[in-house]
């Protein structure tokens, strides 16, 4: 019988076991070198290190641990919630050098960082990293408050953060049911240019919300100042960020970042694009008119689907940025 990959072994444990594996781990390397654990020595200089552990079922088990920054809060964070327990693993995908790969992570606070969890070249890759490469805000993490504005109704509206999409969604008196939904169903984003000015982002996200949303976009109401705009990733590929909030605590309930193929990245980029080369004449007022006219037009989401050219059921990603 074959014995399973690196990342396929690990990927398959629940969550619980997740966090023991990760637990054996850094307990195997202050094994083999008593002075680990301590963030002065090879972890706050940025090293890395490397070490064999026997998995049944497995066999040896090659584990390559590294450090993005010098940050020592990254370590300190780690063993905190290893000794609690209280890591929250996420399916995803992460970018590195050798392309999109198959990953899994677990955010270590606000402002700190996350441990992702990956394979390359045969062996198990566990990085510690507080420097995302793409923008996101800080402090946006489920279960504490949201650094957005605070959702004024229910649904899902769009927003730009740093020349990227952030799709928030408010809601009132979430369900434990709800919340995991928030947390795992897969999402579906679609692209319907209504004029050349309106984008209208339709989204289905299953057990939280019946069919399909809408949510108007339109950067040519930005100020020039504020509208920047990022260009697709050297993949052709971008991200969008979700983020699911109680409307009355503003508390995020789920933070989701998304990531999109380079059709749908291009389809995306080729209607902001033009919104951008029009932006001149564009304001607030012409921007609600459209709205008017596009609620009147198409008075339900789903009304809005023939319009969609994009359609793609969304990657979760973990951001890594070696």
């Amino acid at each position: 019988m074959q014995q399973p990959s690196p990342f396929s072994w690990f990927s398959s444990l629940p969550a619980p076991e997740k966090t023991a594996a990760v637990r054996g781990i850094f307990a195997a390397a202050e094994t083999v070198d008593p002075g680990f654990r301590d963030a002065s020595s090879i972890w706050a200089r940025g090293k890395t290190a490397r070490l064999e552990m026997a998995i049944p079922g497995v066999g040896p088990l090659p584990v390559h641990l590294m450090v993005e920054d010098s940050d020592p809060r990254l370590l300190r964070a780690l063993y905190s919630r290893l000794k609690s327990g209280q890591l929250e693993w996420v399916d995803g995908r992460a970018a590195a050098v050798d392309g999109v790969v198959p990953a899994v992570s677990a955010l270590l606070g606000a402002g700190i960082g996350v441990l992702v969890v990956r394979e390359m070249l045969g062996e198990l890759i566990l990085s510690l990293t507080g420097k995302p490469s793409i923008p996101y805000p800080m402090g946006l993490e489920p279960g504490r408050p949201s650094p957005l504005p605070r959702p004024e109704a229910e649904g899902f509206r769009a927003l730009l953060f740093e020349g990227r999409l952030i799709l928030v969604g408010g809601f009132h008196g979430l369900r434990r049911e709800e919340v995991k939904a928030a947390k795992r169903a897969p999402i579906t984003l679609g692209l319907a240019p209504v004029t050349p000015d309106l984008l209208s982002i339709g989204m289905k996200y299953p057990n939280l919300m019946s069919g399909w949303t809408d949510m108007p976009f339109a950067i040519g109401v930005e100020k020039p100042e504020t509208r920047k705009w990022l260009p697709p990733g050297s993949d052709g590929t971008t991200v969008v960020i979700v983020a699911v909030v109680d409307c009355l605590t503003n508390v995020a309930a789920a933070v989701r970042v998304l990531w999109m193929s380079p059709s749908w990245t291009a389809g995306l980029h080729d209607i902001v694009d033009r919104q951008i080369d029009r932006a001149g004449g564009y304001d607030r007022a012409r921007y609600v008119a459209e709205v008017d006219v596009c609620r009147a037009k198409y008075p339900t989401p789903n009304d809005l689907r023939p319009l969609m050219t994009r359609v793609e059921t969304a990657q979760d990603i973990t951001e890594f940025s070696r």
